[in-house]
């Protein structure tokens, strides 16, 4: 099995693609945060029943992980992250026009579920590189996850500077189009699981 060139796109892309795969959730949960105040505005409630759209995110992301690290088991991982961040940036973009904060905890559960396709990517990483090789990348990731929760909501606040609330899950949804990217290791993937 060659641990090194084992994509498409190369080792360093590979690396960066995965790390801002697995960021995805810390962004969605955290970017969002500094416009709290005008949603609840925007939906004529209260803070508190925006915030719960926070429990929501977390409550559907375990259970994505659940299902969809499952699954994962018998299909190709790599398609299954391409979809679930597809679906992903459906629902960040279905919450930059809903008008009901029904709709907000649906889609946002939608959102979460999806992100959950994210479980793979260790998966992905150990498959394509190697335990040996794997570790180091996987550091990276986490360096990028711990880092995400700190600078996400002073990017959130950026964007409030020059646009509405909505913007910020409009920018999540292009985030996850990193998953077109995905897209390049799928046929490798499919490969190497029929070896």
């Amino acid at each position: 099995m060659h641990t090194h060139s084992a994509t498409q796109i190369g080792y360093w892309p590979f690396v960066i693609l995965m790390a801002m795969i697995f960021s995805l959730s810390p962004f969605a949960i955290d970017m969002y945060l500094p416009g709290l105040p005008s949603m609840a505005k925007y939906f004529g409630s209260s803070i508190d029943a925006i915030e719960a759209s926070v429990a929501i995110y977390l409550i559907f992301f375990a259970l994505g992980q659940l299902v969809l690290g499952a699954l994962a088991d018998s299909i190709n991982k790599a398609k299954l992250l391409s979809i679930g961040l597809t679906v992903f940036a459906i629902a960040s973009t279905m919450i930059a026009f809903v008008t009901s904060i029904e709709e907000l905890y649906f889609w946002r559960a939608v959102q979460a579920f999806a992100s959950g396709s994210s479980v793979v990517v260790f998966a992905l990483i150990h498959h394509f590189y190697g335990s040996k090789n794997s570790n180091q990348i996987i550091s990276y990731v986490m360096a990028c996850v711990v880092i995400a929760p700190m600078i996400a909501p002073m990017i959130g606040s950026q964007i409030l500077l020059a646009a509405n609330w909505q913007w910020i899950f409009l920018v999540l949804a292009c985030w996850s189009g990193t998953g077109h990217f995905s897209d390049a290791i799928t046929p490798y993937a499919a490969q190497k699981y029929s070896d």
